[in-house]
């Protein structure tokens, strides 16, 4: 009986450290902390705290409107907001990001104005995302970011983008305006992959070059 009682002690251990284990490297070190929907907060609001970058967090709004309707019921629209400063954390199929659970509610972000880093495959498949405005701050655009996009029809890219990593905007398909507000033309090889609807990129008269990652540019209308 002793012995008996000893295994399920083990075993009960084991189960508790492989949640912790899954529970760090699979939601990426991230903790949830739901702010309760009340009448000066209509929405909720989700503040998702970031344990390996504790200077970056994520808040995540869930409204009221309905973006889908599925016969198990309404799946409500999402806003993201990135606040803080410094560089984003990079994710891949192991490490997700926290808002990975209704990437396909999110319906806008907002990227705070002192991130200088989105990480690698950030907001890849945010498929209602339909625009984005990437700030001054930010200083480089991780591989696959916003890869497969499918409904991101505008991007607005600071002018200290330095270095966009390829297939960043990979299928976005409905993309058709992107406005940089850089005077050279940045690292970009095959960042726009795929973009079918993408023909030209607005940059200011004092841009040098003719080409924006290799997408003719029209200058002077910014």
């Amino acid at each position: 009986m002793i012995r008996y009682k000893k295994v399920i002690s083990i075993a009960m251990s084991m189960v508790v450290i492989a949640t912790a284990f899954s529970t760090n490297v699979f939601a990426g070190g991230f903790h949830g902390c739901c702010l309760p929907r009340s009448e000066s907060n209509p929405n909720y609001n989700i503040e998702l705290l970031n344990e390996e970058k504790p200077n970056v967090t994520f808040l995540l709004n869930i409204g009221e409107n309905s973006i889908t309707e599925k016969s198990c019921g309404i799946e409500k629209s999402c806003d993201l907001e990135i606040k803080g400063y410094g560089k984003m954390n990079d994710f891949s199929s192991l490490i997700t990001p926290p808002w990975y659970f209704c990437k396909n509610r999110i319906t806008s972000i907002k990227i705070g104005d002192g991130i200088t880093r989105i990480g690698k495959c950030a907001f890849c498949d945010c498929k209602y995302l339909t625009n984005i405005d990437i700030p001054d701050s930010v200083e480089e655009i991780g591989r696959m970011a916003f890869a497969g996009c499918s409904d991101l029809r505008s991007v607005t890219i600071g002018k200290r983008v330095e270095n966009i990593d390829g297939l960043a905007f990979w299928e976005c398909k409905s993309l058709t305006c992107v406005t940089y507000y850089g005077e050279t033309d940045p690292n970009c090889a095959d960042a726009f992959e795929g973009c079918t609807q993408l023909k030209e990129v607005y940059v200011p008269s004092n841009y040098r070059g003719d080409t924006f990652c290799g997408i003719k540019v029209i200058k002077g209308k910014i």
